[in-house]
């Protein structure tokens, strides 16, 4: 319920004025007796309290004085345009009307429906609400019923009036929808704590189709900042699944700063759900920030629809404090058509380098593309599993048949 409110100046004294007894009693008495106005200037709280101790200072039971306030001090408070709005629905829906109101008349019935006409933002120039239906009035309730689509006369009989009720509660939906859409935005997009904040992303992917068996798929980006005040580091992140779809859908999940994948593939947990994401070791420099980003192997012939995101605060392991809401990404949609695949096979012979050699081959591979379709390679990592240091190899190059295709300055921490 939108709040209502008084507008005489009996209220103002009442609400502003507590030390004028004599004032405030004909103020008491003009409200028992006289009845007042509406308006769309909502009461603040502490001119109710203060309206109230007034009326009951001078002996009036509190009963009545909640009888006399109710209307305007009761129910939720609402913003300035939907007050004005709601103001004028109440006006339009219980002033007393003639048959017509048309070019001439004058009175109140006026006065409500050129407060009706501003509050749709109708420009009825330096008149206002005078009372007086002129040319310019006139004007603007012609333009009104022309909007609406229906008989344009310039003349308000039942059918303006029920159209000028719709209007403006469509006006109050629209604030209201506009308002509950800024709310979900913030509660889908920013997480705030103390001291991290996380975020999607402005180019997290967006809703799309990919086929089975695709691979390195970008499913969610997300940016952390850190705090202003101190360094902050990240050892884990969860990330969950959910949606229309099987955890078993994808046979791996990664993540990435930037071109660098953080750890190997990562299974989906077929209770939870999730893919745990440990060891990280992320610094985010103060009041810094990173950007990361998730990818999943879709499996064989699958289908349905999923969404990843990071589900709450405790799926974040940090050394500040972390609160809010989830960060979630778009629909993925699985095709059950099967892209195109390639198979890495061993190939060629390698000799044991020595001790400071350079351009040493420490290994050689064979990519085989599938039948269904052409393969575009984007990326290939390679990992050190032997016992030599990573730190004593570096400067690779990637060869296709003696031409360097990519390079790499060494092994990171993940090896």
């Amino acid at each position: 319920m939108a709040m209502r409110t008084f507008t005489s100046n009996f209220m103002n004294i009442i609400s502003k004025s507590k030390s004028l007894a004599i004032v405030i009693s004909l103020a008491v008495a003009a409200l028992l007796f006289f009845g007042v106005a509406y308006s769309a200037k909502a009461l603040t709280t502490e001119e109710c309290d203060s309206a109230n101790i007034a009326l009951v200072a001078l002996g009036i039971p509190q009963s009545t004085v909640d009888s006399i306030l109710a209307s305007q001090c009761g129910g939720e408070e609402i913003s300035g345009d939907e007050a004005t709005l709601q103001a004028s629905i109440d006006e339009v829906t219980t002033q007393v009307h003639p048959p017509y109101v048309r070019l001439g008349s004058r009175g109140d019935n006026v006065e409500v429906y050129q407060r009706a006409l501003m509050a749709l933002g109708k420009d009825i120039g330096v008149w206002q609400d005078d009372g007086i239906f002129g040319p310019v009035t006139e004007g603007q309730f012609r333009e009104f019923q022309a909007e609406q689509g229906i008989v344009v006369d310039g003349i308000i009989g039942n059918e303006t009036r029920g159209s000028f009720l719709a209007a403006l509660q469509n006006a109050i939906n629209a604030l209201e929808e506009e308002e509950e859409e800024m709310i979900e935005e913030e509660e889908e997009e920013i997480i705030t704590g103390d001291e991290l904040t996380a975020a999607l992303a402005s180019d997290t992917p967006p809703a799309t189709v990919v086929p089975s068996s695709a691979t390195s798929i970008p499913v969610l980006k997300f940016v952390l900042t850190g705090s202003n005040s101190e360094e902050v580091t990240v050892s884990g992140i969860v990330v969950t699944r959910s949606g229309a779809g099987a955890a078993t859908d994808f046979s791996n999940v990664y993540l990435y700063e930037g071109d660098s994948r953080l750890t190997t593939g990562r299974t989906i947990n077929s209770t939870t759900h999730q893919a745990t994401f440990t060891g990280l070791n992320l610094t985010i420099s103060q009041g810094g920030s990173i950007t990361l980003w998730v990818s999943a192997d879709v499996g064989l012939s699958k289908t349905g629809i999923h969404r990843f995101s990071i589900a709450n605060a405790a799926d974040i392991t940090s050394s500040a404090t972390f609160s809010g809401l989830p960060v979630i990404g778009n629909d993925i949609s699985l095709s059950s058509v099967n892209v195109g695949s390639i198979t890495i096979e061993r190939n060629g012979s390698l000799v044991n380098p020595n001790a400071g050699q350079q351009g040493a081959k420490v290994g050689e591979f064979e990519l085989i593309g599938g039948s269904v379709e052409d393969v575009n390679v984007k990326r290939v990592s390679l990992y050190n599993i032997g016992s030599v240091s990573s730190a004593n190899i570096s400067n690779f190059e990637l060869l296709q048949s003696g031409t360097v295709v990519a390079t790499a300055s060494g092994i990171d921490s993940n090896n």
